[in-house]
């Protein structure tokens, strides 16, 4: 059914499905970059998802081409693949624009 109401654009609600899969799951994340913000460690992860868990308490990714920096916008060091955890309410995961320079979108 709700299949059925997203294919008429009747409603955008995945009911029981947590948003972090359905989001992550799509196709046209492939390829994209993301910035991880972990708040508790006050960093920025800028890379391209390679795997996600579907974990209720944590949120766990795997990153590629990722560069670290501080939420001011320090780089702090470059990493060919990353593993980044924290708790599911103490991070934001923005999808930058392909115009957006590398470290633009740095919260300044």
């Amino acid at each position: 059914m709700s299949k059925t109401l997203h294919f008429l654009r009747a409603t955008k609600r995945y009911g029981d499905e947590d948003l972090w899969s359905t989001i992550l799951d799509e196709d046209s994340i492939c390829g994209q970059a993301v910035h991880f913000r972990d708040f508790d460690k006050d960093l920025i992860f800028s890379g391209y998802v390679e795997s996600f868990s579907q974990n209720e308490v944590n949120r766990e990714l795997v990153l590629k081409d990722t560069v670290v920096r501080t939420n001011g916008g320090q780089k702090l060091f470059d990493a060919p693949r990353l593993y980044v955890s924290c708790e599911k309410n103490s991070f934001l995961l923005e999808f930058p624009t392909d115009t957006e320079k590398e470290g633009e979108n740095d919260g300044k």
